[in-house]
């Protein structure tokens, strides 16, 4: 891990760990559904 990723996930922590939350998982399921889709299609065309 560099030093600015690093320090992106110490900034960010928190708001990170709270996506992953029982209450949160729903939507955050989706948007990493979304993400992925659009990674495929950058990669893929």
């Amino acid at each position: 891990m560099d030093e600015s990723y690093a320090a992106f996930v110490g900034d960010n922590l928190h708001d990170i760990e709270s996506r992953f939350s029982p209450e949160r998982w729903e939507g955050t399921r989706e948007e990493l559904k979304k993400l992925e889709r659009k990674r495929s299609k950058e990669m893929w065309g």
